[in-house]
């Protein structure tokens, strides 16, 4: 059996060449390992059988290591990423001036086996980490009617990924992207990253995304929540992607009668623990308690639900959904919602496409299971990669 290894620089030459339809053909490959994931969650025992919790180890020095083992019915594996100890983050950002949050991003290594045990792939997965949880948004995002106005909280990989796929699967009905964050400087270096991106459409060579306007709010800026409460009055889509320990602003600039009404898209991803917290927990709690036309419960029930990657996940590790008080019978797994909207369930594609829909994702292995496998064909396909022949 071949391994094959494909080093962070080669994933990245991978995903920035990608084709919008090569990006909707990984699309059907996560959305169909979600929806079985969702169709076997209920199982009694399947989640701790063949979809374990993740666990979580602290070396005397205080590296943080999380493992992920995933399984398919034709492949197994583990994805193990680590966080430096915060000394060092300190030190290190200190020394280049870098942030301590940048320095700070996962790092580590996906391994694929096959029904055989044969180890198959071996992959970094810094940047894959950050593509697949992006592509996740994109199930949801991808079929809104209205998509002109996006706000994207946070200016790291996750923030470049979800731009740069909204801008390849919907570029041409975009009409503003606004960033938020902390630093200035490294949400402007996103927008010129984003701007000369041929992947995406955006650069100067591009007619279909030529009228795409980006823009900066500056935190030091006399007014800035003012911008910010207009800004997200307006979006059509929120994107949060930083890992925050409180709120990046109040509910009541997101869930007003009339945004209840209107509708919008909001995604949050880069909180993972239960005492960090991107969105307002009284988001949540007023969507699941909502009474307006505008909300949707999947099984007939009261108020609204919050979309979810994996509803025990979540209840386990979402902060939001653990300070708001919010119950199993208030989250749908996205896999589900992937069949009910197959099944033409009444008010899932209505409520899917115009609504207003929050989708919290705490990252599951079974994501990086179907990316991963997709891939390493792609890097076969096209001679990438390092094969070790007979492994």
């Amino acid at each position: 059996m071949t391994l094959t290894i494909l080093s962070d620089r080669t994933i990245q030459s991978l995903l920035h060449t990608l084709t919008r339809a090569e990006i909707l053909t990984i699309t059907a490959s996560l959305s169909r390992a979600l929806s079985e994931y969702s169709a076997n969650a209920s199982t009694t025992g399947y989640a701790s059988r063949y979809q374990p919790q993740r666990t979580g180890i602290t070396s005397p020095a205080g590296q943080l290591t999380l493992f992920m083992p995933f399984t398919s019915h034709s492949t197994v594996g583990t994805k193990v990423i680590g966080l430096p100890p915060p000394a060092l983050s300190t030190s290190t950002s200190a020394s280049t001036g870098a942030s301590a949050s940048k320095n700070a991003a996962p790092k580590g290594v996906v391994t694929l086996l096959d029904a055989s045990g044969n180890a198959t792939g071996l992959l970094n997965a810094a940047e894959l980490t950050a593509f697949r949880t992006s592509l996740a948004s994109m199930l949801l995002f991808k079929d809104r009617r209205r998509t002109a106005h996006i706000v994207v909280f946070g200016a790291g990989k996750q923030a470049l990924w979800h731009i740069r796929l909204a801008l390849l699967l919907r570029g041409e009905e975009i009409e503003t992207v606004t960033i938020v964050n902390r630093s200035t400087r490294r949400a402007e270096e996103l927008v010129q990253t984003i701007e000369g991106d041929e992947q995406a459409g955006s650069g100067s060579g591009s007619d279909s995304n030529s009228k795409v306007r980006f823009e900066v709010l500056d935190p030091l800026i006399f007014g800035y929540a003012q911008r910010v409460e207009e800004r997200l009055a307006r979006a059509d889509v929120v994107f949060c992607c930083t890992p925050a320990a409180r709120p990046l602003f109040p509910a009541r600039f997101l869930v007003s009668e009339e945004k209840m009404r209107r509708g919008c898209y909001v995604t949050a991803i880069g909180s993972h623990s239960a005492e960090m917290a991107e969105l307002d927990p009284a988001i949540f709690t007023t969507v699941v308690n909502s009474s307006s036309g505008s909300a949707f419960h999947p099984t007939g029930g009261k108020g609204g639900v919050i979309v979810v990657d994996s509803r025990k996940s979540c209840l386990l590790e979402a902060g939001e959904i653990i300070q708001g008080g919010i119950g199993a019978e208030s989250l749908v797994d996205v896999g589900e919602l992937v069949a009910l909207e197959g099944e033409g369930k009444e008010g899932a594609r209505e409520w899917l496409e115009s609504g207003f829909v929050v989708y919290k994702c705490v990252g599951i292995a079974v994501m990086d299971a179907a990316v991963a496998s997709d891939l390493l064909d792609l890097a076969r396909s096209k001679g990438v990669g390092v094969s070790i022949p007979d492994f």
